[in-house]
């Protein structure tokens, strides 16, 4: 493990200019197929920035956090990751989540080796063993701190790094998957087997792909929704199917 690797020895640090989208690309690009399955999408706020870290290390970071973030995502919500560049240098960044709080005693151990792998409340929060071990290991080695705190409706995990910003502040929103756009035609076509699918309830899988199986792929957008129809059947996902097989959307994600 990391973790074990960097106590027995002195965690090397190989500072460099790193893209901060180009390492927030790559390991959002890893999660897909998780976030597909949940219906997230990841809401980045960020200046162009060059970070001064490990790029190897910093990826870590990221893998991290980015992963803990989506474990304890709830259904159909944003992951909102914010940097933004301080007039002396230092990025500030925070990793957000809606989901379960972590128990206020835990705020702080969590970060803990091994301490936080046994911490389980009523809320279900449950962490993911050493990665955040590590990532406050790798922060405090670049001469930074990491933290966590509760939000109103979520997590929030905060930490600082060398950087300069390139340009201003933008904003995009990474999907899990491209929109689906029906045209006219196509949501009459469908209508009759939307009209029996919004009588199923979610769990109801075998009937849910028997009537999927009958509708005609007469085009890509149909093809593209009736997968989307299974996806969130067979992720039990009430909130996304619902609003397909009731057409309360013209944009699924």
């Amino acid at each position: 493990l990391d973790v074990e690797k960097y106590e027995q020895t002195t965690f090397s640090i190989d500072k460099q200019p790193v893209s901060l989208r180009s390492i927030l690309d790559e390991v959002i690009s890893c999660q897909e197929i998780i976030l597909k399955e949940k219906n997230l999408s990841v809401l980045i706020s960020a200046d162009d920035i060059d970070l001064y870290a490990d790029k190897e290390i910093l990826k870590r970071i990221f893998e991290n956090l980015i992963t803990n973030a989506v474990r304890f995502s709830i259904q159909n919500h944003n992951i909102e990751i914010t940097a933004l560049a301080s007039t002396d240098e230092i990025i500030s960044i925070s990793i957000k989540n809606y989901g379960s709080h972590i128990p206020d005693e835990a705020l702080e151990t969590i970060f803990d080796k091994y301490i936080q792998a046994e911490k389980i409340d009523s809320s279900g929060y449950k962490s993911t063993g050493l990665g955040l071990t590590f990532c406050r290991m790798a922060i405090q080695a670049h001469g930074h701190t990491i933290r966590a705190r509760n939000t109103d409706n979520g997590v929030l995990f905060e930490f600082t790094l060398d950087g300069k910003a390139i340009s201003t502040c933008e904003q995009c929103i990474v999907s899990a998957d491209e929109s689906v756009k029906l045209s006219t035609d196509e949501e009459a076509l469908l209508r009759p087997w939307f009209d029996q699918l919004s009588r199923l309830e979610v769990y109801q899988i075998s009937e849910i792909t028997s009537i999927i199986s009958q509708i005609p792929d007469y085009t890509e957008s149909i093809r593209t929704l009736k997968q989307k129809i299974g996806d969130a059947a067979f992720a039990s996902n009430t909130e996304l199917y619902s609003a397909i097989v009731n057409g309360r959307t013209q944009k699924i994600v």
